[in-house]
């Protein structure tokens, strides 16, 4: 189970903030952020932060998205690219967006959407914008908020999994 959060929709003019993975069914949520590498000062340089991830994606038997084919994939390969990283290894993916849109007609097919028609445990944080402008410019307290944002989407996504399963 994976999510990204970054500054912009496109990886040409925006950064990755932070990326959050856990193992299915284990309870820790991953999540290094821009400001853990060795270019802590650098909000620009996402380097570190998509290393990190690739070496966990590259232990997985599959991988498990919300929109993730569409826009955490190609957001993560044109940074690794970028960084002159070796490419994620081929894994099966399971992008849970795909999976509403193919076999079911709710009102909305956002993660937050299905988290309150399924009444899921776990819940999204609102997105502040103020607080998300902040953290691109490395302040660490609006950073950590983008981090839990990061865990409430990745535990959120692990609960649809659960529920989708069946289907």
């Amino acid at each position: 189970m994976w999510d990204i959060e970054s500054t912009a929709l496109n990886a040409t003019f925006g950064t990755i903030l932070c990326i959050g993975w856990k193992w299915f069914g284990e309870p820790e949520v991953f999540c290094p952020t821009i400001l853990d590498g060795p270019h802590k000062k650098d909000m620009l340089n996402d380097r570190e932060v998509v290393r990190k991830f690739s070496v966990a994606f590259n232990e997985c038997d599959y991988h498990c998205t919300w929109f993730g084919d569409r826009f955490d994939l190609p957001m993560v390969r044109t940074k690794l690219i970028k960084h002159g990283l070796p490419p994620l290894a081929p894994k099966p993916s399971l992008d849970l967006w795909r999976t509403t849109r193919r076999l079911f007609k709710a009102h909305s097919n956002r993660l937050a959407s299905w988290q309150q028609i399924l009444d899921l445990p776990h819940e999204k944080t609102p997105l502040n914008f103020d607080v998300w402008l902040r953290a691109a410019q490395g302040h660490k307290p609006s950073l950590d908020y983008i981090v839990e944002h990061c865990d409430a989407d990745v535990r959120v996504l692990e609960d649809v999994f659960v529920r989708f399963r069946p289907w």
